[in-house]
This record gives C-alpha cells, structure tokens and sequence, in this order.
C-alpha cells in the first residue's frame, strides 16, 4: 500500500526523500510554505490533503504519553494516519530521524486509517513500536488504552 505522508516542521525534510524511495506520496511541511502554522491550522489542511502525518511533536497529535487519547487526532471522525517519532531524553538529530522513519515504514501496517504508530527511541539504540486505533472512543482511558507491540530493533545510527 502507499502512503500520503506528510512531514512535520519539526523534522527533516529528508524523510519525504525517503517515502519517496519507498514508493510512497511525500511533502513537507517545509515544502508546502506551511511554517508557522498553528496545530491547529496544520490539522486543518492534514485533513484536507488526506495525508498521513509524521511527527515528533506527538503530545499534541496523539495526547500525553500513556494518557487517554486525547491530541488534535483524536478528535477527527475520519484521518489517513499518524506516525509519532519519540526520542528517549536526547533530541533526534536528522539521521536519527531518518532510522526511526525508516523502521517506521518497514513496520506499518497496509492500513493506517485512524490508527497512529509510534517508534520509541531508546538510550541503548533499540526501538520500540506501538500501533493502535485513533480516535478510539470514550472507552480508551490510560493504561485501557489497547497496543499492539509491533517489535523491537537495535540500529547503530545516529
């Protein structure tokens, strides 16, 4: 399946190059003129465009982490997606970013309609993801919160 993907302000632009190499639709943030737009205003045309998002400013998309979800995604009936890029306690320099998209791709399932996957960087370079529904209903509270553990990898880069 190919995806729509668009690349948050926060992150290289260098990962639409790498959606492209993988078969997917791809712009940035950056690429469209869109700096500087609020949360808000980026959901707004998030929607319009039918995009999948990446991210690393996954508090405001997705809700705090192991909270209810409760980000900008989760109150949209319908979304092509969320892709939530985490580093543990260090920034995510851009080759960093690139690995944690890169196992991203390799991992997502073929339908990401209203569903946000998360790769978590941890300190020792393994990486962890999490997929689940959003939005998912009044049900989903905290640690009720239903995720799938994908896997986990170990990558040397960046």
């Amino acid at each position: 399946m190919s995806f729509r993907f668009l690349i948050d302000e926060c992150l290289s632009p260098s990962l639409a190059t790498i959606a492209h190499m993988a078969g997917h639709v791809a712009t940035s943030v950056r690429d469209m003129g869109w700096n500087g737009l609020t949360d808000q205003q980026l959901m707004v045309r998030v929607i319009e465009g039918d995009y999948t998002l990446v991210t690393i400013n996954s508090r405001d998309f997705r809700g705090p982490a192991g909270g209810p979800v409760a980000g900008l995604h989760a109150r949209e009936t319908l979304h092509a997606g969320l892709v939530c890029l985490n580093g543990h306690g260090r920034g995510l320099g851009m080759l960093r970013q690139q690995a944690l998209f890169k196992h991203a791709l390799d991992v997502m399932p073929g339908d990401m309609v209203n569903r946000a996957l998360e790769v978590w960087d941890s300190e020792d370079g393994s990486l962890t993801v999490q997929t689940y529904p959003i939005p998912c209903g009044s049900q989903a509270v905290g640690a009720e919160l239903a995720r799938e553990e994908a896997g986990t990898f170990n990558d040397d880069a960046g």
